[in-house]
């Protein structure tokens, strides 16, 4: 369904926002 299909991007983009979070923080120490 559309719902889960908008869930799903949610997640997706929440988990991609983390994973560039981490990312800068590792390039970028302090």
């Amino acid at each position: 369904s559309a719902l889960k299909k908008k869930l799903l991007k949610g997640k997706l983009t929440d988990i991609t926002k983390g994973k560039i979070k981490v990312d800068y923080k590792m390039q970028f120490p302090g």
